[in-house]
């Protein structure tokens, strides 16, 4: 729909009419219905069923920022409205195939860190905004075995930025304690007083 938008094909109060009623919706089918008289490149993605069942990230008037190994789903939902989302998903595991991230951003800032050799495609529209993509193919350092990330959605009076990491990355793990054998490990680490 965004996209139509962008395109002239709907007008700002049409727009905003039919973005209420997909807020609104309750199905798939509901969806697609707003979404029929849209060219086809639009409709398509409304008849996924995972365009209502994907994992999302939501913050309003708010940061949030994460960090640390974890799964991405084949779909992941970012949608921020005056805040601030930072995803550090340099560590993370991705399922097989293209993880399409839809990035909904209306006056806020979304940045997306990726892993090292990350391909990226940029599918999103922007009005008053910007939107950076960017993987590491301009370095020669994308993998055949990395993940391919599809950046889809639309931001308005927003910052979008989606960077792959420029040296491969490594989970931190604290080092363990080393003890001397002349080091006292009780609650005072303090040596005893000797005059």
């Amino acid at each position: 729909m965004s996209d139509a938008f962008a395109q002239d094909a709907l007008s700002v109060e049409e727009f905003d009419r039919r973005l209420d009623a997909v807020y609104a919706a309750s199905a798939s089918t509901d969806v697609a219905a707003l979404l029929a008289d849209l060219p086809v490149a639009v409709t398509a993605i409304a008849e996924q069923p995972s365009a209502i069942t994907a994992h999302r990230v939501t913050s309003v008037l708010g940061n949030i920022e994460r960090k640390g190994v974890r799964e991405v789903p084949a779909r992941l939902e970012v949608r921020a409205v005056a805040a601030n989302i930072e995803l550090d998903l340099r560590t993370a595991r991705f399922s097989a195939g293209v993880t399409e991230i839809f990035v909904r951003a209306v006056a806020a800032n979304v940045e997306l860190r990726l892993p090292y050799g990350a391909r990226v495609e940029n599918h999103a529209s922007s009005i008053f905004a910007s939107i950076e993509c960017r993987d590491n193919d301009d370095r020669g350092t994308v993998r055949r075995d990395a993940p391919t990330i599809r950046v889809t959605g639309w931001a308005v009076a927003s910052n979008i930025e989606v960077k792959a990491a420029n040296v491969p990355s490594i989970p931190q793990v604290d080092p363990p304690m080393l003890l001397r054998s002349d080091h006292d490990a009780s609650e005072n680490p303090m040596p005893p007083y000797r005059p």
